[in-house]
């Protein structure tokens, strides 16, 4: 009876510590679990530039050319209590892109090549829809050369050290099946030179394609 009782007691203890240990791995492996979700993936499409501020110049029209790069989509929360963790409202989506912009000016390109960051806030207004607003930084990366106006001509090959900034604010809809699609409008808040008002205007119509990274 004696081994009996000491055979019932060391099970109860090994039940016991095994109850502890599993719920112990149960919470660290809840405190491990993610709240967000973070996607990378490359980018490209198409720019329709011109430039604001150009009233003094003659023939200036659209230009048409190309945008492309990475793009990190990180989304917070749950959209619905019984919703996956990273499916929320709200998002951060920076992106690194190489920009060709500019606009026809006197009957020749004016060629504004940049390397922009853009670094916009996303609100969900669905699972898939967004809306995405933020600023986005540029340093320019080539030599436009010249332009002529009337008597004068503008050197266009040190604008303000080449540095811009503009406020961008756009629509997106992410199917779940990695492509997203995206619309935006750049509206340019930096005067390319102190003797020329020129500001850029970019509207974007791209394509991206992200896959989850598993953090």
């Amino acid at each position: 009876i004696i081994i009996n009782l000491k055979i019932t007691k060391m099970k109860k203890r090994f039940l016991f510590i095994l109850l502890i240990s599993l719920l112990v791995g149960l919470q660290t492996k809840a405190q491990t679990v993610s709240t967000f979700t973070m996607k990378v993936g490359p980018k490209v499409g198409l720019n329709l530039s011109t430039l604001n501020g150009t009233q003094d110049f003659e023939n200036v029209s659209m230009k048409t050319s190309f945008n492309g790069g990475v793009v990190f989509n990180m989304r917070w929360g749950q959209r619905h209590l019984s919703s996956a963790f990273g499916t929320g409202i709200f998002g951060l989506q920076p992106e690194i892109l190489f920009s060709m912009q500019g606009a026809n000016v006197g009957g020749r390109p004016v060629n504004l090549n940049y390397l922009t960051v853009p670094v916009m806030l996303k609100f969900y207004a669905t699972e898939c829809f967004n809306i995405e607003f933020g600023p986005e930084f540029a340093l320019l990366v080539s030599d436009p050369g010249t332009v002529n106006r009337k008597m004068f001509t503008y050197d266009l090959s040190n604008l303000n050290g080449g540095k811009d900034v503009s406020l961008a604010v756009g629509i997106g809809y992410d199917f779940d099946f990695g492509l997203s699609v995206n619309a935006r409008y750049n509206y340019g808040l930096s005067e390319l030179a102190n003797n020329l008002p020129w500001k850029n205007s970019v509207f974007q119509i791209s394509l991206s394609w992200l896959l989850k990274l598993n953090i």
